[in-house]
């Protein structure tokens, strides 16, 4: 019914305030805090002040740069005001950070898409449908690095005649090998995944 919707989004409106409001009071406890201003940030998006929500997410990332909320949350803000490449901008920081967040990111701007495909008001034909394509191209690279990671973890986890790891230095461990994959990972996002594993002289992995 059109009279739960209102309600509904009357309701939200209301928390959203509500919630501003508590977290204009711990940045005046703590200036420091940028969780604090993030939350701020969040609020005003929701209420749709969306140029007061991006001084708040800067706040926030000043206190702390690499905060994947904040940028994850700025990027919707960036989507929001038709900032197309510093949303984009933000998944590709997101995706050398924090995946969840990114992939958060990237859902973000298939509803984007979506809903301007229906209603394109403030932003260009052209601009869309080349944001769209680059969107299917990053999806494309992430799906292809999930890949690249899986096989890489099942190979560094094989055991020599030692019973040690193939990958692993003197004194290695398995949390060792999986956490320096995991930044193999990201040195590879945005590297056109140029890369060619070998295991015992054999290529595994070509890109």
């Amino acid at each position: 019914k059109d009279s739960d919707k209102l309600k509904n989004t009357k309701k939200a409106r209301e928390e959203h305030e509500k919630a501003l409001k508590d977290f204009m009071k711990a940045s005046e406890l703590n200036p420091s805090l940028p969780q604090a201003w993030n939350g701020m940030g969040y609020s005003y998006r929701k209420l749709g002040d969306y140029a007061k929500a991006l001084e708040n997410y800067d706040k926030a990332l000043q206190l702390a740069p690499n905060f994947p909320d904040a940028l994850e949350y700025r990027g919707e803000a960036y989507l929001a005001l038709n900032r197309l490449d510093d949303a984009k901008q933000a998944y590709l920081t997101l995706f050398g950070m924090d995946r969840k967040q990114a992939d958060s990111l990237m859902a973000a701007m298939k509803d984007y898409v979506a809903q301007k495909k229906t209603d394109p008001t403030g932003v260009d034909a052209a601009a869309l449908t080349a944001f769209e394509s680059w969107m299917n191209e990053r999806a494309g690279v992430a799906e292809r690095l999930a890949g690249i990671r899986q096989q890489l973890l099942s190979i560094a986890n094989r055991r020599d005649g030692d019973g040690g790891h193939l990958f692993g230095g003197q004194g290695s461990s398995e949390d060792d090998v999986a956490r320096e994959l995991a930044d193999l990972q990201l040195v590879l996002a945005d590297a056109g995944l140029h890369v060619a594993v070998v295991d015992m002289g054999t290529k595994m992995l070509s890109a």
